[in-house]
């Protein structure tokens, strides 16, 4: 219990970070905070915001069996920003989040996206589905 009686619920791993750009099949600058989901197998599977040499950013998935280490990463990236068809995407795609929708039998993901539109910062959310 801690000092104000509530019960610890989260502890943080000792070994973090998990993931760094090192542990990348290809080049990156860095690696941010990801969306998390557990798969119907168990596994895990963690939705990872990639920053590219030229500081965009795009979205690689990693996999665990028990989401702790020997995390298979995407060879590429998963999935990149489409300024052509979403100009707000210019700088990228980040903050990703998933989770599993029963009613839909699919898995919900949103990100959101940033760039500058007439001197002024456009941020968008992004919804996605998929199986």
């Amino acid at each position: 219990m801690s000092a104000r009686n509530h019960e610890v619920l989260f502890h943080r791993y000792d070994q973090n970070p998990i993931l760094t750009a090192d542990d990348w099949p290809y080049p990156v600058h860095t690696v941010f905070n990801p969306g998390a989901t557990r798969l119907k197998d168990g596994s895990t599977l963690l939705l990872v915001r990639a920053e590219d040499r030229r500081g965009i950013s795009h979205l690689s998935v990693a996999r665990s069996e028990n989401g702790i280490d020997d995390w298979q990463i995407d060879p590429e990236p998963t999935f990149v920003a489409d300024p052509d068809n979403y100009p707000e995407e210019l700088w990228g795609i980040e903050d990703p989040r998933i989770t599993y929708v029963d009613d839909l039998g699919k898995y919900a993901i949103t990100y959101t996206a940033f760039t500058i539109v007439h001197n002024q910062t456009d941020i968008h959310v992004h919804l996605y589905s998929c199986t």
